[in-house]
């Protein structure tokens, strides 16, 4: 990551030598002066990833530009980072120019820019950027996001190569979006939609389009219910990792993707109320790669389910579970040699040690703290 001065002599021959290894980085505080750009390009140093992240003056920044396409150093560009440039001006006036000129551009981040997300952007960034297979985007505090939802849509249409797509916090991206994003890049991977306004739809099209999907994070999308769910694990099996921390599911939705999703590897089921034992069961069973699983929240969650993880998954090693319903039992079961391959753990812990207080009491939680010295351990109270 280039973050130092390039006028200074002793950088530059080390500069020279490491360039295969090295991103190119503006810094939002200090940036590159023209004349240690000009240094730079003049020795058409290929990097590959450029990133312009968090700049909110235009210092510097149109020169950049300039010298970027003058020097038709574009053309060895994989990467761009755009990621909360402020500068509305400087971005609509060059971030345009820069990336369609980055004919061999894989990766693009423009959160917290959507200035620059229109349906003629996105139109030129398909026409052009035939490589492009990574697009992210998140909503930042600073960020208006007034995009429409058929610039969120032209994605899909103009960018079909994507196989890595993170829409993050947006309430634009609707079921609409997602059908048409699925339908049109049928070879996604991973899929990002937390906190979007995404439902059974949308996600009825992931599972009929996109049969190679392994990542999907649907944390806080409220309206994904067991219908989408069991849709996702019958036209899903490959998936790895799913986030549904907040959806409106149940144990049904759980148990189908246990059997349908059995390389799951990492799964996050907090806070969904519908969630109990039943779930995590079958999760223990099937999955036996599982090697990260959140419950926390989920009251139905008890000792059972716990004994089940210890049974069936000793290659456990993140596990979530603070819930009124996992006491001493279990965490005696831990300290007796369950789950060998845990490093972290989440508990409820008891604010007393009163017979008919709800969690894990403080006396066995410090003893396992102390015959498991590697263990990290996290108390949660109600």
């Amino acid at each position: 990551c280039l973050d130092v001065a390039v006028s200074d002599q002793r950088v530059r021959p080390l500069l020279l030598e490491l360039y295969p290894f090295l991103r190119f980085q503006t810094h939002s505080k200090r940036g590159l002066t023209e004349h240690e750009m000009r240094w730079f390009f003049e020795r058409r140093i290929p990097l590959s990833s450029i990133s312009f992240s968090q700049h909110n003056t235009s210092d510097n920044i149109t020169a950049i530009f300039d010298m970027i396409h003058d020097s038709g150093y574009a053309k060895s560009v994989k990467c761009i980072d755009l990621s909360n440039f402020r500068n509305e001006t400087v971005a609509v006036r060059h971030g345009i120019q820069m990336v369609t000129m980055c004919r061999s551009l894989e990766r693009l981040n423009m959160g917290g820019c959507s200035h620059l997300v229109t349906e003629s952007f996105i139109a030129q960034l398909g026409k052009r950027c035939g490589s492009l297979h990574t697009l992210e985007y998140f909503k930042s505090f600073h960020d208006p996001c007034a995009i429409s939802e058929s610039s969120w849509m032209a994605v899909g249409r103009w960018c079909p190569s994507l196989t890595h797509v993170d829409l993050l916090n947006c309430k634009t991206v609707t079921d609409a979006v997602v059908a048409s994003l699925a339908s049109g890049c049928s070879g996604l991977r991973t899929l990002g939609l937390y906190d979007t306004a995404v439902g059974d739809a949308g996600m009825i099209a992931v599972a009929t389009h996109c049969p190679l999907l392994t990542s999907l994070d649907l944390q806080l999308c409220f309206s994904v219910t067991d219908v989408s769910v069991t849709a996702l694990a019958q036209g899903c099996p490959c998936l790895c990792f799913v986030c549904l921390d907040g959806c409106g599911i149940t144990d049904a939705a759980a148990v189908s993707l246990a059997h349908g999703c059995p390389m799951l590897q990492e799964v996050d089921l907090s806070s969904c109320w519908g969630i109990g034992d039943a779930a995590v069961i079958a999760l223990a069973q099937k999955c036996k790669s599982l090697k990260r699983l959140g419950v926390d929240w989920c009251d139905s969650v008890s000792d059972v389910a716990v004994a089940a993880l210890i049974q069936h998954c000793p290659t456990l090693t993140v596990l979530n579970v603070a819930s009124v319903a996992v006491t001493d039992v279990s965490i005696l079961a831990i300290d007796s040699g369950g789950l060998p391959s845990l490093v972290h753990l989440c508990v409820l812990e008891s604010e007393s040690d009163a017979v008919d207080e709800v969690g894990c009491s403080t006396f066995c939680l410090d003893q396992l703290v102390l015959s498991r010295p590697r263990l990290r351990l996290i108390r949660e109270t109600c």
